[in-house]
């Protein structure tokens, strides 16, 4: 047998991988993913694109062996892994992979969870599974997202999510280390998803992750049954790579210390239930905020400093109107003029996004690409605030990174949540098969107590 690929490399890793290869601090950051990705979900699983997804779920694949988060009803894996995907995606509170600019955690635990609840296998085999999505779908990501990516129009998530979901579904199928790479293979072809979404404000933003996690768990299934793929779907010249990177990928650095550099260290928690790029600028507004008084009706101006991503993504330099919700999460001007009123973003300033006391002080909000916060970007994650109030005052405040949240926030966040579905003893139950997962023998027992 001659050398192998990128793409097989990365699918006997997969294949090869096991729970007692990963290190203690690996699986204490998996169970928090799966902790907050679960909150997520609950937190969002009554707003509408998740009933709409949840009700599509059930036309197309009927009753099934697989959940539907928060509800009575369950589907084929395929399709609770879509449906439960909106709803982890719902509130834009997700957790981020910084470099690949992409929300793994929306699709490959909905996909892993949907699967182990149709084949079987336990909480370690759960935990491993979502690992290896986390890691395929971080390091190829990584290694495609720049300048010529971000510039086409293609959203990182979906287009790198069919792969990390591949890896994930066909962990737990029990995948060997050649079909694991056809699946890979497959899942190359699948995942798409475009920004104009952005532009316009519309829900297409949150079924681009579901269409990406049953892409990915179709892929899995139909290499298991024989399926065959390009040996360098990944990185050959008409690959994956030069597809969306607009030139070859560079493969060492795809598979630089595999095994022994985990990708989940570069997946951070969101602070507040907005884009991944204003979270910078939110915390420094909440700081500003904190120490001083600023009386809305004598805010003359506010100056937004960011790095480039910041101002340039798509919807993030928006200063309304909001008539829907995802127009106000990606706006530097809503969160800013939401965070300078009242000291933070909530879901209530979400769903009363075009409420005028916002609008007219978002209208006052301009956003620059600050040189500082450009230079350290995105190993920081820099940003600051300026305030211009009437008789010349200016207040201003900078964050020289982000303040991550802890695993006592996740708590929270989860404990706040699962409290919108389940009462107390049930969400304290399901809070502790979530971080007990790697003594749970039979891992479907999360998804039955996801059920309502």
């Amino acid at each position: 047998m001659g050398r192998l690929t990128a793409t097989q490399r990365l699918g006997a890793f997969v294949a090869d991988l096991t729970y007692d290869a990963l290190p203690a601090e690996v699986r204490a950051k998996t169970k928090l993913c799966v902790l907050d990705g679960v909150a997520n979900a609950l937190g969002g699983h009554d707003w509408p694109w998740t009933v709409l997804a949840r009700g599509t779920a059930l036309a197309v694949g009927g009753r099934g062996t697989s959940t539907l988060w928060a509800t009575a009803d369950t589907s084929t894996p395929g399709e609770a892994a879509f449906a439960n995907t909106v709803a982890a995606h719902s509130l834009l509170y997700e957790d981020m992979h910084m470099e690949s600019q992409s929300h793994f955690g929306t699709m490959v635990i909905p996909a892993a969870l949907a699967q182990v609840e149709a084949t079987g296998g336990t909480g370690r085999d759960l935990l491993t599974a979502i690992l290896a999505g986390y890691e395929v779908g971080g390091r190829i990501g990584k290694c495609i997202v720049g300048d010529h990516f971000n510039s086409s129009g293609y959203r990182p998530s979906s287009t790198f999510g069919a792969l990390a979901s591949a890896a994930a579904t066909g962990k737990l199928l029990g995948l060997s280390a050649d079909a694991m790479a056809n699946a890979l293979g497959m899942a190359a072809n699948l995942g798409l998803g475009l920004n104009e979404w952005a532009n316009a404000g519309t829900t297409d933003f949150y079924f681009q992750n579901a269409f990406a996690a049953r892409n990915g768990l179709v892929a899995a299934h139909l290499a298991g049954k024989g399926l065959r793929t390009a040996p360098e779907a990944i990185e050959g010249p008409a690959g994956f790579g030069s597809a969306f990177a607009g030139g070859p990928v560079d493969v060492d650095r795809v598979l630089a210390d595999l095994g022994r550099h985990w990708e989940i260290f570069n997946v951070y928690h969101k602070p507040a239930p907005a884009c991944a790029y204003l979270q910078s600028v939110i915390q420094a507004a909440q700081r500003l905020r904190r120490r001083t008084s600023l009386p809305p009706d004598e805010i003359e101006t506010v100056t937004v400093r960011t790095f480039p991503l910041g101002k340039t993504c798509p919807g993030v330099d928006n200063p309304g109107p909001f008539e829907e919700i995802i127009q106000a999460q990606m706006s530097n001007q809503f969160v800013m003029a939401a965070v300078l009123l009242d000291g933070e973003l909530t879901l209530d300033h979400l769903l009363a996004c075009s409420a005028e006391p916002i609008a007219r002080l978002a209208r006052r909000v301009h956003v620059v690409v600050d040189d500082e916060a450009t230079r350290v970007f995105p190993g920081r994650k820099a940003g600051g605030v300026r305030v211009t109030l009437r008789g010349g005052r200016v207040e201003e405040e900078w964050l020289e990174d982000l303040a991550y949240p802890t695993q006592d926030d996740v708590e929270r966040k989860f404990h706040a949540y699962a409290r919108r579905v389940f009462d107390g003893a049930h969400a304290d139950r399901l809070f502790e098969a979530i971080l007990g997962l790697d003594s749970v023998s039979d891992a479907a027992t999360l998804g039955r107590l996801l059920r309502r």
